[in-house]
């Protein structure tokens, strides 16, 4: 084992050891969502694999990768602090496609597509774009956001575009917020709400 992390089986793919039970972590130590079983192919729901490598992050933090590819979400993902959520080569604008895309086109309306539970702490979200469920209309609640978090202290989102959530990013209470190369669109309510 390092770090808690298996590896077993000889098979590189990507930077990544892949194989029967492995979990793995790329050259520079980011838990790979495809070492989980997440496929990125658009089809599959891989809400779980992503969710098990988030999970994965020891309390002293790390990093998460999402290689280039459209994961399917169909409930929200929690995160934990410090943990980093990368993706690779993300779009240049809210409407090209490509690089690493999150769609959560199937996701209720009342769900956030990232959570975290209060009082979470250094978080960081780079190069991808998420897909809400709708160009939704109105306001269905505080949790219909791209991302939803009661409190934060300490995140930074990086090339993360977000389209189709009343909310793209709502902090109740936060700290230390920065948001760098971000875009936001058919956000009914507003693009960053922070209260």
């Amino acid at each position: 084992t390092h770090d808690g992390f298996v590896t077993v089986g000889p098979q590189v793919f990507g930077g990544v050891k892949t194989g029967p039970g492995f979990i793995g972590k790329d050259i520079l130590g980011c838990a790979d969502v495809r070492a989980f079983g997440a496929a990125g192919d658009g089809v599959t729901d891989d809400t779980a694999a992503i969710q098990a490598a988030l999970s994965s992050v020891p309390s002293s933090g790390g990093c998460v990768q999402a290689p280039a590819g459209t994961y399917k979400l169909s409930s929200s993902l929690s995160m934990k602090s410090h943990t980093r959520l990368e993706g690779v080569a993300a779009p240049q604008s809210l409407s090209s496609v490509g690089g690493t895309v999150f769609d959560a086109t199937g996701l209720s309306v009342l769900l956030p597509a990232f959570t975290a539970s209060n009082g979470t702490t250094d978080l960081l979200f780079k190069d991808f774009l998420l897909l809400g469920p709708a160009n939704v209309p109105y306001d269905f609640g505080s949790n219909s956001c791209g991302f939803h978090f009661s409190t934060l202290t300490s995140a930074l989102w990086e090339g993360v575009w977000v389209r189709g959530f009343a909310r793209g990013v709502h902090v109740v209470t936060g700290a230390s917020l920065v948001f760098y190369r971000m875009g936001a669109s058919a956000a009914s309510v507003s693009a960053i709400e922070l209260n």
